[in-house]
């Protein structure tokens, strides 16, 4: 049992190791310390003052930023592998790697349809950021919204923009707290909305596909976020240790395979892209021996 997942740490090494490969293939956002400290930064290779272009950087930079998100959540969960209450995070990682990637580096997405995702999502949480920095938030969504108007107008139905201008008209001048956090909560329902009816679109076109085994997977997690109380006590048991791991190891690789095929061909580069294929040839084997593993664990 303890030798497929040394085998599983292996392949866990070699895809971070990619995966960090990949985020250097993308922009950076470094900024020199002289223009920063003069509140300066250079812009498409213009050097404009930073508050007339910061809110800019997430939407310009969000591959790398949903990247380097995807690494820190990826290596902690390794990291903490032993830990039961990582369980909760298996259907946020298995949605980034097979849902959001799509969206955010599938070469079929038109990219009005991937502006749409980024702006949606942006605009959404740059308005629910409850801090002493609020404001200077809802700046950034305020510029993010009325740059992004028409393009707002022509992909989404009438009710929701609606949600989004009633936010843009009443951001930072709510009077009750309750009030603006049922219209963040709009806003929240409406990415999960927009993510729905473009992976539905892709569907309908065949360029994306789930298969049945990620849908297994995401209706599995529903069940224990939603708190089944059987599902929780059995994973949460110190019983149910050698199984947590066989569902750590699936949920880190799986998902990172579908991200690592979708990287390999967006950036264009032909060497990390045959380093992707020769790392995906060697989990499929390893993904076969690991299922039989679990198998023979469970008849144990």
């Amino acid at each position: 049992m303890g030798d497929v997942f040394v085998k599983a740490d292996q392949q866990s090494e070699k895809a971070l190791t990619l995966l960090n490969k990949a985020e250097a293939l993308f922009p950076n956002t470094y900024v020199p310390t002289e223009l920063w400290l003069n509140g300066l930064t250079t812009y498409r290779g213009v050097v404009v003052p930073i508050e007339q272009v910061s809110y800019k950087f997430l939407m310009d930079y969000y591959q790398r930023a949903f990247l380097q998100a995807y690494i820190k959540l990826f290596s902690n969960l390794w990291k903490d592998k032993s830990a039961l209450t990582s369980e909760f995070s298996f259907r946020l990682i298995l949605e980034m790697g097979v849902e959001n990637s799509f969206l955010v580096y599938g070469k079929s997405i038109e990219e009005k349809d991937r502006k749409l995702y980024f702006t949606v999502q942006l605009l959404a949480d740059y308005v629910s950021i409850e801090t002493g920095m609020s404001s200077f938030f809802y700046n950034w969504f305020t510029k993010l919204y009325d740059e992004n108007k028409l393009l707002l107008e022509d992909l989404l139905n009438i009710k929701d923009r609606e949600i989004l201008s009633d936010l843009r008209a009443n951001i930072g001048h709510y009077e009750n707290v309750n009030s603006y956090r049922k219209d963040v909560e709009e806003a929240r329902k409406l990415v999960q909305r927009v993510k729905g009816r473009l992976l539905d679109k892709y569907t309908q076109k065949g360029m994306y596909i789930s298969n049945d085994n990620v849908k297994g997977m995401k209706s599995g997690e529903a069940h224990t976020l939603h708190g089944n109380i059987f599902l929780l006590s059995n994973r949460l048991s110190e019983k149910s240790k050698t199984n947590h791991l066989f569902r750590l190891y699936s949920y880190l690789l799986l998902p990172t395979t579908f991200l690592l095929r979708r990287l390999g061909d967006y950036p264009g580069n032909t060497e990390f892209l045959a380093e992707v294929n020769k790392f995906l040839v060697e989990y499929n084997i390893f993904g076969s021996e690991l299922s039989t593993a679990w198998k023979s664990a469970g008849e144990q």
